[in-house]
């Protein structure tokens, strides 16, 4: 047997010993369900599993247009560490003031460089679109036992 075929037989050996199916990550459950409002769907929310052990790892997710979820983990839609959570839920979008209402100060050096300051847009802080209580899970109420099967949770928000 030459080097060359000796070198591609100890490789396979050792791809087939380690495995070929990438990173392994711990059991995970799938966890789906809706955001609601008021009862009205709530698109773009972020979505926050806390575990309430310390071991554990925590799973997001973001709203759809008609305020489904999908949790994950370790990999796009996964799912969750079997455990209790604790849940919060926000929703921040960045908005900006149109041109014209910036307050910027404008230094003569700037003037003399052709900065216009009607022409600028300013980034407003952004605002939680939903109560405030529900983006701390210690205040949320929010609560989920994720067990060894898939899980639906509603998040009803008032």
């Amino acid at each position: 047997m030459s080097l060359k075929a000796l070198f591609f037989a100890l490789a396979g050996c050792a791809l087939l010993i380690s495995g070929c199916g990438g990173p392994q990550h711990p059991v995970t459950y799938p966890v789906t369900g809706k955001v609601l409002l008021k009862g009205q769907p709530v698109a773009g929310a972020s979505v926050v599993f806390v575990p309430q052990s310390g071991s554990e790892r925590g799973a997001t997710a973001t709203s759809d247009a008609d305020g489904s979820y999908k949790l994950t983990t370790y990999e796009h839609g996964d799912g969750a560490r079997p455990g209790e959570y604790k849940i919060k839920v926000s929703k921040y979008e960045m908005k900006n003031e149109p041109a014209g209402t910036t307050d910027a100060l404008l230094t003569l050096e700037a003037e003399e460089e052709g900065y216009d300051p009607s022409a600028t847009e300013k980034i407003v802080d952004p605002k939680n679109e939903l109560p405030g209580k529900y983006e701390d899970e210690t205040r949320s109420g929010l609560v989920h036992t994720v067990v060894n099967q898939p899980t639906t949770f509603e998040i009803s928000l008032d």
